[in-house]
């Protein structure tokens, strides 16, 4: 097994320009980004819900169309 020596950044929400370090979804589920793997941890299987910026509290569905555990940078 390698080991990954890359480091991610998390996306930036296209509204207010801030990192995405946590996102909310309406279900008041957080999950933070790891950057050492590039994913949010704290996942959990959802339906279609909304995802929230935590700064300026715009949806980020556009950004996360397919959830915040299945994002890929």
């Amino acid at each position: 097994m390698t080991e990954n020596n890359k480091t991610y950044t998390p996306p930036v929400c296209p509204v207010c320009g801030n990192p995405l370090n946590s996102v909310n979804e309406d279900v008041l589920e957080l999950y933070e980004f790891d950057v050492a793997t590039g994913r949010y941890k704290e996942c959990v299987e959802a339906g279609s819900v909304e995802i929230y910026c935590p700064h300026c509290e715009s949806d980020l569905s556009e950004l996360f169309p397919e959830g915040v555990c299945n994002y890929e940078d």
